[in-house]
């Protein structure tokens, strides 16, 4: 009898850590875009800030998992439920990851051709970069790129108001806003869906009588 409560209390146990552990997997729909130009549909497993930058999980329609190196991939993007405090609702946001250069691998000898996500897009694009620092107190540092006309920036708290007011020059009137209460390193991606916004080509009947 005492065999068979130690064994119950065993499987309990195992029963518990696989489902706390599943619980902890991150998986939702989406696809990936080889570099041949082949695009996959199925879900997208969540790894950690940096693993997910230079590979992803790709989860079939038929149960297979397969992960692909940065190298291998273009792009990949899935839907992840935003929860709404106004409407106290879950609204699907989709979260895309792009190819790009970077000067600083995101993992120790790890490659510099990696998947960075990108937080806004439009005239100006606007990425998340995570470092791993393997240090206890901070796993990653956080980073922003900014991209225009092709070409990508290094921002941080110290540089941004320079880069912005620059990047922005052609709407003064979001210029003298830059780095002022509201539109500060906080809110870099307001000020740049702001101008995004305004700088985006008008539609077809616009200034047609």
């Amino acid at each position: 009898m005492k065999n068979f409560t130690t064994l119950f209390t065993a499987i309990l146990m195992t029963f518990a850590i696989t489902v706390f552990a599943n619980d902890n997997v991150k998986i939702y729909e989406g696809s990936v875009v080889l570099e041949n130009g082949e695009t996959l549909v199925g879900q997208i497993q969540m790894l950690s800030p940096t693993m997910n930058e230079v590979k992803v999980k790709f989860i079939a329609s038929n149960g297979k998992a397969k992960t692909y190196r940065a190298n291998e991939v273009a792009a990949y993007s899935f839907a992840f439920p935003k929860y709404d405090a106004k409407t106290k609702t879950y609204k699907n946001i989709t979260i895309e990851y792009i190819k790009k250069e970077v000067t600083v691998a995101p993992v120790p000898f790890g490659p510099k051709s990696v998947l960075v996500e990108r937080q806004v897009a439009g005239t100006i694009n606007l990425y998340n970069f995570y470092i791993e620092t393997r240090a206890a107190e901070h796993a990653f540092t956080h980073n922003y790129f900014v991209e225009k006309d092709g070409q990508m920036i290094t921002m941080n708290r110290s540089n941004f108001k320079i880069i912005l007011k620059d990047m922005v020059a052609d709407y003064p009137e979001l210029q003298v806003k830059v780095g002022k209460k509201g539109y500060g390193y906080r809110q870099i991606a307001q000020i740049i869906k702001e101008y995004n916004e305004y700088s985006a080509p008008k539609g077809a009947f616009f200034g047609m009588n």
